[in-house]
């Protein structure tokens, strides 16, 4: 979760790692070791489902981070359009 003070602008984004080492959390120095392995299950529309949820929460921000693809990326502007588009 990303949000600013005020939370005018709040968003989140994820990685796809099927784990994500303690030392990566919050202030933690980030290391890769080459041994992270990606989740199998977080294809571009079931990552949407996340970040439609983020979005009905509030976010105005979202996107990806280590693991999501352009074709993530691309499902998201899709998703946003979708959403953006008269009823």
């Amino acid at each position: 979760l990303i949000a600013s003070g005020d939370f005018k602008y709040c968003g989140g984004y994820a990685n796809a790692f099927t784990h994500v080492p303690t030392e990566w959390l919050l202030d933690g120095g980030k290391k890769n070791d080459g041994s992270l392995t990606l989740r199998e299950d977080l294809s571009p529309d079931r990552y949407c489902e996340f970040v439609a949820d983020w979005i009905e929460k509030g976010a105005n921000i979202v996107g990806g981070c280590c693991g999501t693809t352009s074709d993530h990326t691309r499902a998201i502007s899709q998703l946003l359009a979708l959403k953006a588009s008269p009823s």
